[in-house]
């Protein structure tokens, strides 16, 4: 009988195997200082969706908030990995695009900010959708495709 468990058990094994490599490759693929700063944002920014409507929470909101300010001001230092695959000729205008979406990110962030110190939930609400809006789209145009 215990043998017959033999072959899910090999298949098994080769399948947490192929995932634990495939993870490990994904993990040093996005180890660079903008991709480091981006899993910061996204870290606050799923904190920030789900608390910004409460506002017994603001305190904890707008401390991701904060983090996530830091962190797209940090992010302007560098350039997205997707300029390898930028004809040259446009490189220039990709990452006047970029750092323009970028400063419009920390713009918008620093408004969500002022709206959670003055207790505007209902307003940073709407605010937290429209920057989620942004940062989709802003994902299409600067991040390299998976």
């Amino acid at each position: 009988m215990k043998l017959l468990h033999l072959p899910c058990y090999l298949f098994l094994s080769i399948v947490i195997t192929f995932l634990a490599e495939a993870n490990a490759m994904a993990a040093e693929e996005e180890h660079t200082p903008l991709g480091e700063r981006m899993e910061q944002i996204g870290s606050a920014w799923r904190t920030v969706k789900r608390s910004v409507s409460d506002s017994s929470k603001n305190a904890q909101t707008l401390e991701q908030v904060k983090k996530m300010q830091a962190a797209a001001k940090g992010s302007m230092d560098f350039k997205p990995d997707m300029l390898k695959d930028i004809p040259d000729a446009e490189k220039e205008k990709f990452l006047a695009d970029y750092n323009k979406q970028m400063k419009s990110f920390a713009a918008r962030l620093d408004k969500l900010a002022r709206m959670l110190e003055a207790g505007d939930n209902a307003a940073a609400s709407v605010l937290v959708k429209q920057i989620d809006e942004h940062r989709s789209e802003s994902h299409e145009a600067f991040k390299r495709p998976e």
